[in-house]
């Protein structure tokens, strides 16, 4: 009788590969649900609950979310545990200012008010980046990201869409004209998860790589939700992602005159109009004949409801201290916090500055406001660079990083914690920069030779 042994089967090289693929793949699949899913869905299921928001996004303490908090980080290390080539390399080409804001922001614990809640707010900074790097390519297949992503959006509109017929009084805001909240934080962020999401359905019509009455469903799912929620803000912006990746997806953009030419018209427009403008009337024309037909149409005041009141009040305060700024995270801390002052000028207590510019400014100072430019620069230049390889994700990634920049000129995202746009923008950063190493890492080895018959 032959020796049990000889009849053992061990897997085969090719299978073990296979099964480490599958593993990592939906491991980083459940890294990119979860981060935003935390994000996006409260603790509790008393959504009514404000103080607990206010808890939550003022100094993350929450047991609730300390344990998300730890889940995400205990898995993303176990992944790069498993894989600490791919961290090494990864952290040698990730995004330079973004690691140098990361230092910049423990820096501000020496000056903070609050250096507890600054770390704590620098330690959510460090690990969003820490995952980001662990999602990223070539760990992650190229648009891992963005259809994760896709699917955690969609799967939240269509709960959101249920919630609203099951139990309205939770899926429905009755102080906003019954607008969708669905099971989401606020009616607002569901408009703005919604563009996104529409976004990306639209990406992935254009795509056409799978079939595209998926697209289809998707894109209504996220269309009914961004018109349900009423936010006007999520409608303008989903318009300025729209466009922003149609025109920089088309073929025709390549052409090497065009985009010049295209400026050029506009420039000799608008200059025109101008000229117009004065000739009839005798002065240039006052921002705000620009700014009131455009709030009226999207139903807001000219003042964009009272935010320039707040702007006022905090470009007064960061006159105080504009080179290093009051400490990350250390100034939106409700009563007896630096920003009461600004209650007291305006009359009320903002969850922000509603300008997230102004708060990177105000925290972090003229050198953290820096080393976010920075930020921006290279990775604008590594969506040029990925345009040469992959003209549909480059301008994916950049209609993602317009919407961004665009909604921040009205909310706090940027750099705000656990904020769905501030990890949007992170992991975009990261993947970015992971693909642009690769290509580069791929032109630099030797092509084999042709052989021409």
């Amino acid at each position: 009788m032959p020796h049990s042994s000889l009849h053992t089967t061990h897997p085969s090289p090719s299978r073990t590969q296979a099964q480490s693929s599958a593993w990592v793949y939906w491991t980083i699949n459940f890294l990119i649900f979860f981060s935003f899913f935390i994000s996006l869905v409260p603790t509790t299921l008393d959504y009514l609950d404000i103080g607990l928001r206010l808890e939550t996004d003022l100094s993350e303490g929450t047991r609730a979310r300390q344990v998300q908090l730890l889940a995400l980080l205990g898995v993303a290390a176990w992944l790069l545990y498993r894989h600490p080539s791919h961290l090494f390399r990864s952290l040698r080409h990730t995004n330079v200012f973004l690691l140098a804001l990361l230092f910049y922001t423990l820096c501000t614990a020496l000056w903070s008010l609050y250096p507890i809640v600054t770390l704590k707010r620098v330690f959510i900074f460090g690990l969003l980046i820490f995952t980001g790097i662990a999602i990223a390519p070539p760990l992650a297949k190229p648009m891992q990201l963005i259809r994760t992503l896709t699917f955690t959006i969609t799967l939240l509109c269509a709960l959101s869409l249920l919630a609203a017929v099951v139990v309205p009084h939770i899926g429905l805001d009755s102080y906003h004209q019954n607008a969708l909240r669905g099971i989401t934080w606020h009616k607002n962020l569901l408009g703005r998860i919604a563009a996104f999401g529409l976004l990306f359905w639209v990406a992935e019509w254009t795509h056409n790589e799978h079939p595209r009455w998926q697209a289809l469903v998707g894109g209504l799912i996220t269309l009914l939700c961004l018109l349900l929620a009423k936010s006007s803000t999520a409608v303008l912006l989903a318009g300025v992602g729209l466009a922003v990746y149609l025109y920089w997806h088309r073929a025709w953009l390549a052409d090497y005159y065009f985009n010049p030419l295209l400026l050029l018209l506009i420039g000799l427009v608008a200059t025109l109009g101008l000229q117009s403008y004065f000739l009839i009337f005798g002065h240039l024309p006052d921002p705000d004949l620009v700014v009131t037909p455009i709030s009226e149409f999207f139903r807001k005041s000219s003042d964009l409801t009272g935010r320039s009141d707040i702007w006022q009040a905090l470009q007064a305060f960061i006159k105080q201290h504009p080179i290093l700024g009051v400490g990350y995270g250390a100034f939106w801390l409700g009563a007896g916090s630096p920003s009461e002052l600004i209650a007291d000028a305006i009359g009320f207590m903002p969850a922000h500055g509603h300008n997230g510019y102004l708060d990177i400014w105000n925290e972090l100072g003229l050198i953290g406001l820096s080393l976010f430019i920075g930020v921006l620069i290279v990775h604008f230049y590594n969506l040029l660079y990925l345009r040469r390889y992959d003209t549909s994700a480059s301008a994916l990634h950049l209609a993602v990083l317009i919407t961004i920049l665009a909604g921040n000129i009205t909310e706090t995202d940027l750099l705000s914690s656990m904020d769905f746009q501030n990890i949007v923008f992170i992991y975009s950063v990261t993947t970015v920069a992971a693909r642009v190493a690769m290509l580069r890492h791929q032109q630099t080895q030797p092509q084999p030779l042709r052989r021409y018959d």
